[in-house]
């Protein structure tokens, strides 16, 4: 048993999580639902697999659709990923989102609120990479795992 949880123990040492959290205060959205008058907030481009969650609280309710041809949500590079309809409306006029395994690149969030107003946007930028040289205490530990292995084997033989 000790051996199993020593081999996960290294295992799970070879992951990092880097967290960035994005905050916005007090922003303004103008009236209207052109192109020009729709707030776009910028997720830092990411370079790896990533979770994005957090919440946007509103003075009022959220437009359903923006400009002609145009989904107010999340969009990866001018495409549309989630619309409205991912987003959960909780108490009074606040919105979380939770969205997992996003795969690299660039996203922004867009949005109206219906006859403007003030948001408070703050996000979590959750990514896991894998370390792709161990440390050198992982590489002794790993060697000195595989050791007591073939020295517990041969003690056997």
């Amino acid at each position: 048993m000790f051996w199993k949880l020593a081999c996960a123990g290294v295992m799970f040492a070879a992951f990092n999580a880097n967290a960035t959290t994005i905050t916005i205060t007090n922003g303004y959205d103008e009236p209207g639902a052109s192109a020009a008058k729709t707030e776009i907030i910028t997720v830092p481009e990411q370079f790896s697999a990533f979770n994005f969650s957090g919440s946007l609280d509103l003075d009022g309710r959220l437009q359903p659709d923006g400009n002609p041809g145009s989904v107010f949500g999340l969009y990866k590079d001018n495409t549309l990923l989630k619309g409205l309809s991912d987003f959960i409306a909780s108490t009074g006029d606040v919105y979380t989102f939770s969205f997992t395994n996003l795969a690299s690149g660039n996203y922004t969030l867009r949005f109206n609120i219906n006859g403007g107003g003030n948001y408070n946007f703050n996000g979590d930028v959750t990514k896991f990479v894998v370390t792709p040289v161990p440390e050198p205490e992982s590489m002794a530990l790993m060697l000195l795992g595989l050791g007591a292995i073939v020295a517990r084997r041969f003690k056997k033989a």
